[in-house]
C-alpha cells in the first residue's frame, strides 16, 4: 500500500501571522523579508507532524495505491478521512472502472481509518497499483498540542538553518526540541487519542 500526497492543502493549520508571532518578527508594511522562507518551514512542520504521527492535519485530497483488493478491509494507513470520492480498479490490463460505493463504507472511526467491505470486492488480475483510493483527509480541528509542535519545530528551523552550528569547540548538531516529540506522542496512530 503507498499513500500518494502530491496535493497542496488550501489552508495551513498554523498562519503565517501565527508563525511570525512565534518567531518575534517584525512585520513593516504587512509583509517581512523572510515570508517566503517561513511560509515553507509551516509546510514543512506540518508534513513532519504528519509522517511522525501517520495523521491528516490540513484537508486535502490525497490517493491510496495497492496492488491488489485485500480479503476484507480496506486499511487505508491514515486518519481521519473524510470521505472516499472513489475506489477505482483494474478491471482488465491498463483498463480502471470505478466501483460502485454499494460495495463499501468508510469506517472513519477507525484508526487508522478502513474501507468496510460491503460485499465481495470484484476480481481484479492484480499488478503495480491496481486498487486506487481516492478520499478527502484533514482535521476539524487541530489540537493545540500538534500546532505547538509545528512553532516549536518552525522556530527551531528558523534559528538552525544548517545541521550542524559551528562552534569554538568544534562542530555540534542541531537536535530538534525534546518538547516536539513530548507533544506529538500522544497523537500518533496506533498510541493515543
Amino acid at each position: 500500500m503507498m499513500v500518494l500526497d502530491n496535493n497542496v492543502p488550501a489552508i495551513e493549520p498554523v498562519s503565517l501571522d501565527e508563525a511570525r508571532t512565534h518567531l518575534r518578527v517584525d512585520v513593516v508594511g504587512g509583509a517581512h523579508p523572510e515570508d517566503a522562507l517561513i511560509g515553507g518551514l509551516i509546510s514543512a512542520a506540518r508534513e513532519h507532524v504528519e509522517q511522525n504521527c501517520r495523521i491528516v492535519i490540513a484537508e486535502r485530497p490525497l490517493m491510496v495505491a495497492m496492488d491488489a483488493f485485500p480479503s476484507g478491509s480496506i486499511d487505508l494507513g491514515v486518519w481521519p478521512v473524510k470521505s472516499i470520492t472513489a475506489v477505482r480498479y483494474e478491471a482488465f490490463p491498463n483498463s480502471y472502472m470505478a466501483l460502485p460505493s454499494s460495495y463499501y463504507a468508510l469506517d472513519q472511526f477507525a484508526k487508522p481509518a478502513k474501507v468496510k467491505q460491503l460485499t465481495d470486492w470484484p476480481h481484479s488480475p492484480g499488478g503495480e497499483n491496481s486498487v486506487v483510493v481516492e478520499l478527502v483527509a484533514g482535521m476539524d480541528k487541530v489540537p493545540k498540542a500538534l500546532k505547538q509542535a509545528m512553532l516549536l519545530l518552525i522556530g527551531h528551523w528558523y534559528e538552525n538553518r544548517e545541521a550542524v552550528n559551528v562552534t569554538g569547540s568544534g562542530v555540534v548538531p542541531t537536535e530538534l526540541p525534546k518538547g516536539v516529540d513530548a507533544l506529538l506522542a500522544p497523537h500518533r496512530l496506533g498510541q493515543g487519542v
